[in-house]
């Protein structure tokens, strides 16, 4: 009896457009649920993750009664550059092998940075006061944050390079590459 190794082969990259979208989420899917009875699920960002940077972005902000646009021009007075989050591309995990590769790699940073089981997700991103320099009370906890950020990115992007990640460029091109998948 011969194994077949099964290889990652369910994750693509496709332009974030509403255009995409709508095609990926009316055709696509159901189609591709239709012929393989396997789940897909999108992800419209470089790493999940890293989301709850734009939350304490937008909270910080409003504590000062202002936007987290302001937040980060403030930050970058005192030299701290926070990253935008890049929604240019759109990830579409598909299968279940695959969908619970991701699920287990999300698991494992969360467990990795968090005890408790609730609040794993919000804890990994909850401002640990690191006083650094001269910097305004509202700012004080962001280097840490940004260390953090840079830590999770770092390792979902290491994440990724060991995946067959594949760009397509138009929705039938990802629908047709999803149904030779192995």
């Amino acid at each position: 009896m011969r194994t077949q190794n099964v290889n990652f082969t369910g994750i693509y990259k496709i332009s974030n457009t509403q255009e995409n979208i709508k095609i990926i989420e009316e055709k696509v899917i159901p189609m591709y649920n239709l012929m393989r009875h396997e789940n897909v699920v999108g992800i419209n960002c470089d790493n999940p993750l890293t989301i709850g940077i734009e939350f304490i972005k937008e909270k910080v902000g409003k504590s000062q009664g202002a936007s987290k646009e302001w937040l980060m021009m403030n930050a970058r007075r005192f030299g701290i550059e926070l990253p935008e989050l890049n929604t240019d591309n759109l990830f579409i995990v598909s299968g279940n092998k695959d969908i619970m590769k991701f699920a287990q790699y999300f698991q494992q940073r969360l467990k990795a940075n968090t005890k408790g089981p609730l609040a794993r997700f919000f804890a990994m991103f909850k401002p640990k006061v690191k006083h650094s320099q001269d910097l305004p009370e509202h700012l004080k906890s962001l280097p840490q944050i940004l260390e953090d950020y840079n830590k999770e990115s770092s390792l979902y992007r290491e994440f990724l390079s060991k995946e067959n990640v594949i760009t397509v460029k138009t929705p039938q091109e990802l629908l047709t590459k999803m149904m030779t998948e192995k």
